[in-house]
């Protein structure tokens, strides 16, 4: 039990940190935008929402959760890692846009990354189990939004935002690996 809780803490670090390394870049961009733009930011987000629910509850209904949950991080990854050409382009394409649309898609992104996550960890522990060692797994989430920012403040400079893009990705993957680890 000790391994799963340690891996489960490690999985949630990765999932949270892949969020909070892209937070700062997200909130930079959308402060192009300015503030009257956030109730149209979370507006996108809800019907963006609403539109991947549907096809997200058919994959979880027809494939075992060893397909749907890597499926759906493996769609987040690549997605974030399509943003790296947009970045580059970003003269071309425009602040505001730009921001507009990675605002949503990092905000879809969150919601996404964690709610698989503690359905994962929900079908994992039993109702017992859960009460002793979900306050441990959270504890790597915590842990993993402080040192998602403290990333990209080491690393901005280094590495850009399409490198942070890949940290993400990298994060997520590495999260992948843990929710493999699991299923064992």
């Amino acid at each position: 039990m000790l391994f799963r809780s340690a891996v489960a803490f490690v999985y949630f670090f990765c999932v949270l940190a892949a969020y909070y390394v892209l937070r700062p870049v997200r909130d930079q961009l959308s402060a192009a935008v300015g503030s009257t733009g956030l109730p149209v930011f979370y507006l996108a987000t809800f019907i963006a929402t609403l539109v991947l629910a549907p096809p997200f509850g058919a994959m979880v209904a027809r494939f075992p959760r060893r397909v749907f949950v890597p499926a759906t991080y493996l769609f987040f990854m690549l997605g974030t890692v399509a943003f790296i050409p947009l970045f580059q382009l970003q003269d071309a394409i425009g602040a505001r846009l730009l921001g507009s649309v990675f605002f949503v898609w990092i905000s879809v992104f969150n919601l996404f990354v964690v709610a698989v996550f503690w359905s994962f960890m929900a079908d994992l522990f039993d109702a017992e189990q859960a009460h002793r060692l979900f306050p441990l797994v959270a504890l790597g989430g915590a842990i993993g939004a402080i040192v998602g920012p403290l990333l990209t403040k080491a690393l901005n400079e280094r590495v850009g935002v399409s490198g942070l893009l890949l940290v993400s990705a990298l994060l997520l993957g590495v999260g992948v690996a843990c929710m493999f680890a699991l299923s064992n």
